[in-house]
């Protein structure tokens, strides 16, 4: 009996150490396509696997998109991306600026 306790509360720390270790957390939100893309690429060379997920916006036509990763590189993947300045900043109309400075063609 004293054995099946054990195995029981093992299991359950087992999938409990699985599911927190499993976890994503997003980077970056409300992101357009090419910056997501960016950022894609500049993780996966560096080794951190991450996933690029549509948003729903009910409230805009434009679609968004979210970077994924998991909880525990996260840190890792948030100073990948200060180092390279990414995602870049954004001026509306006006255009965007990047790595490469400011180029007035891009939204």
């Amino acid at each position: 009996m004293r054995l099946k306790k054990i195995t029981a509360w093992f299991v359950l720390f087992l999938c409990l150490s699985v599911t927190v270790a499993c976890r994503k957390v997003a980077l970056h939100q409300g992101l357009d396509e090419v910056e997501v893309d960016e950022i894609l690429v500049l993780l996966h060379e560096n080794g951190i696997e991450a996933v690029k997920e549509p948003e729903e916006n009910t409230q805009s036509q434009v679609q968004t998109w979210k970077i994924t990763v998991s909880q525990e590189l996260a840190p890792q993947a948030r100073q990948i991306l200060i180092a390279n300045n990414l995602p870049v900043k954004s001026f509306g109309s006006f255009g965007r600026l990047s790595r490469k400075g400011f180029d007035p063609n891009t939204r």
